[in-house]
């Protein structure tokens, strides 16, 4: 699993992937969102408050985002402007675009800041 943490405006992002993502990628916002449209990525991407609560989950390849969070459970252990590190899981296998995922994931990534 490899974790990409981003300080973007007054949010982070975080990134949970299944493979290495090109440095690229992380020129902008457009980019970052569109990624598993490739069908080859799987992941999620997390959106998160400056205090660390995340609204919304997007997962990747079904390509949706949600702000229901009820099944999910996403816990931060640090969370500064230098790393977030915590874990998230799906309570339950879930649908979305005629997929079923499900994930528990620890993680933790060094914060790039984005212009």
């Amino acid at each position: 699993m490899f974790a990409y943490a981003l300080w973007i405006g007054d949010h982070y992002w975080l990134l949970l992937t299944d493979a290495a993502v090109p440095a690229e990628l992380f020129k902008g916002a457009t980019q970052i969102r569109g990624l598993g449209a490739d069908g080859k990525t799987h992941g999620l991407l997390v959106t998160l408050d400056p205090k660390g609560n995340p609204n919304p989950i997007m997962v990747l390849q079904a390509v949706e985002a949600t702000g229901n969070l009820h099944w999910q459970k996403f816990e931060l252990t640090t969370l500064s402007k230098e790393a977030l590190e915590g874990k998230t899981r799906a309570l339950s296998p879930q649908k979305g675009a005629d997929k079923t995922y499900e994930y528990d994931i620890s993680f933790k990534a060094p914060v790039t800041v984005m212009r």
